[in-house]
């Protein structure tokens, strides 16, 4: 797992063929080596043992706290409505469950992680804070192909894919494009 010579790839910025253990892509200067993107213990890490591997990103994002604001005039709006009327409303129920989604987005900002473990065969994805998510488990023998999708949002959002023999498994959507691109290149050396 450790002896990645001779394994090549194309660059997800420049799209240039490398070789994953070199340093940096030749073409555009993005950083490749595995403890180059590591980086800071608090975005990412990496454990290893025999058989297997466990790779933790943060989903900390600092832009995150721009949304307090217009949570907290959500909560306001949504007590004044209820005050006003003689039960729970259609409107209100979609407005409790949008508060609900904002709410989950600014606690993964603040605090989440996405960690993806192979013990043998076996494979887990995890997403959420702390001991709370969810979880995917699938056997690395199924993987087809890994890779960053695409999302509406240019670089940003864009969930990582895995092509499974029956299926797919997206995820990370909130993580830095360094750490995507740190947890593709790992996952693509195990298939």
């Amino acid at each position: 797992m450790d002896d990645f010579s001779g394994v090549t790839d194309d660059c997800v910025k420049c799209g240039r063929t490398l070789e994953v253990a070199s340093e940096r892509c030749e073409g555009c200067g993005l950083a490749v080596n595995f403890s180059e993107l590591a980086g800071s213990a608090k975005e990412r890490s990496i454990a290893t043992w025999e058989g297997g591997f466990r790779a933790t990103c943060s989903t900390r994002n600092s832009w995150v706290w721009l949304q307090v604001p217009g949570i907290a005039v959500w909560i306001g709006f949504l007590v004044s409505l209820w005050a006003k009327s003689t039960g729970p409303n259609l409107f209100s129920i979609f407005a409790l469950i949008g508060l609900l989604v904002s709410a989950g987005y600014l606690v993964m900002g603040v605090c989440g992680r996405v960690e993806v473990s192979r013990q043998g065969d076996e494979g887990r994805i995890f997403q959420g804070v702390g001991r709370h998510g969810w979880t995917r488990r699938f056997l690395w023998k199924d993987v087809r192909s890994i890779g960053e999708g695409r999302s509406d949002f240019r670089n940003h959002y864009r969930p990582i894919e895995m092509e499974l023999q029956q299926g797919w498994i997206r995820f990370g959507s909130l993580l830095s494009q360094q750490s995507r691109w740190f947890l593709v290149q790992l996952m693509r050396s195990q298939i």
